[in-house]
């Protein structure tokens, strides 16, 4: 019942109930429609399974890897546009492991075994089970825990000094 009135009032604002915002963006990237009214009409047809539970059963018995085909797209475009924010950067090593381990570890576990999660908490399953959203996560860790550009400028008063103690030799 509330899952019901939940996709009826997302779509009241335009919005797609249990879609994550980052996958929206991916889709409009995909997609290239920036009006309003493709957005209502899905909305329109969120609120149908809202009100038609059967239509939602029906959804739910498709293949999750259908779903997850179409979220690639998404995350294709995704990936696309974080390349392009990471472009003015210096690709040092700093950078690298910066860029690389939130990637590499969401990759990890995305492909992990899914009954390795089994022992969690019903609660947690879903997100620690997530690669996206564990990568997306460890990348918000770092950034809040670790003084990348202190870290930068010590990389690179150590390239200095071994360019001038290559440079006396």
């Amino acid at each position: 019942m509330l899952t019901g009135a939940y996709s009826i009032v997302a779509s009241l604002f335009g919005l797609v109930a249990y879609a994550p915002f980052a996958s929206a963006i991916g889709f409009l990237e995909s997609t290239q429609i920036y009006e309003k009214k493709p957005f209502f009409w899905g909305g329109a047809m969120i609120v149908a399974l809202g009100v038609f539970p059967s239509l939602a059963i029906m959804l739910s018995r498709l293949p999750i890897t259908l779903g997850n085909a179409v979220l690639f797209v998404a995350y294709l475009q995704l990936f696309g546009t974080a390349l392009k924010n990471i472009r003015p950067y210096v690709f040092d090593s700093v950078t690298i492991h910066r860029i690389a381990a939130p990637v590499l570890f969401g990759v990890s576990i995305m492909m992990a075994d899914p009954k390795l999660f089994t022992s969690l908490p019903s609660l947690l399953q879903p997100l620690v089970s997530n690669g996206f959203m564990m990568g997306v996560l460890l990348a918000i860790v770092l950034e809040s825990v670790i003084k990348w550009d202190k870290a930068n400028d010590n990389t690179k008063l150590e390239t200095n000094y071994n360019s001038k103690a290559k440079e006396s030799t």
